[in-house]
């Protein structure tokens, strides 16, 4: 008994504290109304449009600029040249050079894999084996 009004009076001091008035802020989380984004794909096209529009410009400026430079060389170069000779001189040697290395490889190539009975193809593999090496 003693220990139940010795409760009592521990609850009689903790009501002036119950009764106080408390002060509560009350917070309501509300969601936040979705943005609007542009969408950067179409963005970037058009940035891309705009960037080609620019270069394309650009390059038609630099090729007109070009064909001058080119122009004006290819005027030095046929001053500079006395005679077209000279100019089919130096064309035709390496275009014959040529040909005649394609023909050396080709009698070459026809006497290794010549036909025949076995002495003939001996004398045409040393012929070939001559001409290689000169």
């Amino acid at each position: 008994m003693a220990q139940l009004e010795k409760e009592h009076e521990d609850c009689k001091l903790f009501e002036p504290i119950l009764n106080q008035q408390t002060n509560v802020k009350h917070v309501i989380i509300e969601k936040e109304a979705k943005k609007s984004y542009i969408r950067k794909t179409k963005v970037n096209a058009k940035a891309k449009a705009l960037m080609e529009q620019m270069m394309n410009k650009d390059d038609v400026k630099d090729n007109k600029k070009d064909n001058q430079i080119i122009n004006g060389i290819a005027n030095e170069v046929i001053d500079v040249l006395p005679q077209k000779e000279t100019i089919n001189k130096h064309i035709n040697e390496p275009v014959i050079l040529q040909t005649n290395k394609k023909k050396h490889e080709l009698i070459i190539y026809d006497l290794c894999n010549a036909d025949g009975d076995q002495e003939t193809r001996l004398a045409k593999q040393q012929e070939a084996y001559r001409l290689e090496n000169q």
